[in-house]
Parts: structure tokens; sequence; C-alpha cells
């Protein structure tokens, strides 16, 4: 996987429309804000099958992020451990997806 910055998420979000865009926060926290295209799966029960039933493809591309980056470091490892999705994990990017994009973030 490689790390990226909101502004290289936007585009891929953008230029792709297969893109999926995963939230391993926790339910608790998805529901106080997330950017609108956002999909949950908590990284507690992130798995091959899990991860599956969200991402169409393993050509789709796949944005991963949560509060701090460290769970997305780990959902990009462990689904890159288990398949060959194109993870792209966002580095301590939900607060500056919420506080750059605010039209984008919803609750």
């Amino acid at each position: 996987y490689q790390d990226i910055d909101f502004q290289q998420a936007r585009e891929i979000l953008d230029r792709e429309k297969d893109s999926v865009l995963l939230d391993v926060r926790e339910e608790a926290e998805f529901i106080t804000g997330h950017p609108i295209e956002a999909e949950l799966l908590p990284l507690s029960t992130l798995s091959p099958a899990t991860a599956a039933e969200v991402i169409p493809s393993k050509d789709s591309p796949t944005l991963v992020y949560c509060r701090s980056g460290v769970r997305s470091r780990q959902a990009a490892e462990k689904l890159g451990w288990h398949a060959e999705y194109g993870i792209e994990r966002m580095c301590r990017d939900a607060y500056r997806w919420q506080s750059m994009n605010p039209d984008g973030y919803g609750d």
C-alpha cells in the first residue's frame, strides 16, 4: 500500500467511479461525522470476506482512513496480506477531510 494525502484521495474518488473509501473507525465514531462517500468497515470486523462485501473488485481503487492513521495502516496491511487490492492509505486524514471538505462531510 502507499500513503496518500487528502488531495490525492479526492482526485482518485472523483476520477475512479468504482473507487471505495473505507472508514475503519468504529460505528460510534462514524456516526459523529464521516466523508459522504465513506463505507463503514470497522477494523474490528475487517476480514477478506467483509472487505469483499464493500469493495466491488480487486481492481477497485480502495482508500482506507481512520482518525489518526493507526487503524488505517493496520487495515491496509491486513487487506494487503489477504488480497491483491490496490490499497491506498490516507494518513491522519479524517480531521483534514472534515476541515478541507466541509460540504462533503456528513453524519
